[in-house]
């Protein structure tokens, strides 16, 4: 089977080259740059955008003109950029979903977006052609998943990683450190930087990283074994993963924090909101609300030990996985053929 593949970002590329390398050789995958030739040289079977609002009028463009079906996965840049899409053009969006063999959400936010959002007739018709495939991470965190006995928190160590940006909200999270502080509980953040933006609010950061002793700085890079092994080391010396910023990314810094069994704590529209759909595993806040979040924190410490059994129990290691998640596209590749 030969699928041509629609791509807006280098993030889509990266993501579906950790499932692709698990599929079959029974399927060939060809990258096809978005321009103004749109001449396809090969028997295609079928047409898969990574994107819905940056190359779904591609992929139709593409279905119609060999009689070929299409398939879209939808991003959560997406559904930034329809919320901003005036009213009069969304009809002609909304049928690129309509008109999909197959939709793909890649978390349950996304799901949740179409209900909320689009026509409920419109919302419907898609749900009947939709699938929930998550967005898998490195396989090495699988390989090191961390199951172990509940145990009593007594010292909170908190821990974001990711981009040092504005969005990453790591001084509103400092401002919940200082709260709890006051009320006399031990308390410290580790942030881990996997890629270097400079800019003004990164140097404010550093500088007071280099003031506090309860806050510390580390610099990663990304994609390197070596540094998959350093971040898991800091992974197992922490408590609570907190990631309020809404970037691609995201989705796998909860995966990899789950498997080492730290519960994350989030806004309600993140990539990631009710993967863990229950109230001992899934915690969201504001993301501008240092008290609520310092509220959180000290509810998830006190239910430590309970709270490590459910993220346990629940198991959420395998819609992570590289491998499930490439059979699964396997899957949805076969049978949008056969329709």
């Amino acid at each position: 089977m030969n699928i041509i593949h629609l791509f807006s970002k280098d993030s889509e590329i990266d993501f579906f080259n950790r499932i692709s390398k698990f599929m079959s050789t029974d399927f060939s995958h060809y990258v096809m740059k978005v321009g103004a030739n749109s001449q396809i040289s090969t028997n295609i079977d079928v047409v898969h955008a990574h994107s819905w609002m940056e190359v779904g009028f591609n992929a139709v463009e593409l279905s119609q003109k060999y009689d070929i079906p299409y398939i879209i996965t939808l991003s959560q840049e997406d559904l930034k950029k329809y919320k901003k899409t005036p009213f009069f053009k969304r009809k002609n969006i909304c049928s690129i979903l309509e008109n999909a063999s197959e939709v793909i959400f890649t978390n349950p936010y996304q799901q949740n977006f179409i209900a909320n959002y689009l026509p409920s007739d419109v919302a419907d018709k898609i749900f009947e052609h939709s699938v929930l495939l998550i967005e898998p991470i490195d396989n090495f965190w699988i390989e090191n998943i961390r199951i172990h006995p509940p145990t009593a928190l007594v010292n909170i160590k908190l821990l974001y990683v990711g981009e040092i940006r504005e969005d990453s909200h790591l001084i509103t999270i400092l401002n919940s450190v200082d709260k709890l502080k006051k009320k006399n509980y031990q308390v410290s953040l580790t942030a881990v930087e996997t890629s270097i933006v400079n800019s003004c609010y990164r140097n404010k950061i550093k500088n007071i990283a280099e003031k506090r002793q309860d806050f510390e700085l580390v610099s990663l890079i990304e994609n390197s074994n070596l540094e998959n092994e350093r971040l898991l080391h800091i992974y197992r010396n922490s408590d609570i993963s907190i990631l309020l910023n809404d970037n691609i990314d995201t989705i796998e810094r909860f995966g990899e924090a789950t498997t080492q069994g730290l519960p994350v704590i989030h806004t309600s529209d993140s990539a990631f909101s009710g993967i863990l759909n229950d109230k001992l595993t899934d915690f969201s806040v504001s993301r501008v609300n240092s008290s609520e979040i310092a509220d959180l924190i000290l509810e998830i410490s006190n239910s430590f030990a309970t709270i490590e059994q459910h993220i346990a129990a629940f198991s959420p290691f395998l819609m992570f996985d590289a491998k499930e998640t490439a059979y699964r596209y396997e899957h949805l590749y076969d049978n949008v053929c056969v329709k």
